[in-house]
């Protein structure tokens, strides 16, 4: 995936389809994003069963 001169691609990978690589840079993306979200909030209303991912 690039980002070449201002312009944005967008990819939607398959949960199952995702690399350990992907997976971790999710990983500590959601965790910098809601950082100053508290755990019990978290599961009760962004904690679902993944069936995919959009990328950008």
């Amino acid at each position: 995936m690039t980002l070449d001169q201002g312009e944005l691609r967008v990819a939607y990978i398959r949960e199952s389809d995702m690399t350990d690589t992907m997976q971790a840079d999710k990983h500590a993306l959601q965790v910098a994003c809601f950082a100053d979200v508290p755990a019990e909030e978290i599961f009760d209303h962004f904690v679902a069963e993944p069936i995919g991912s959009v990328l950008a």
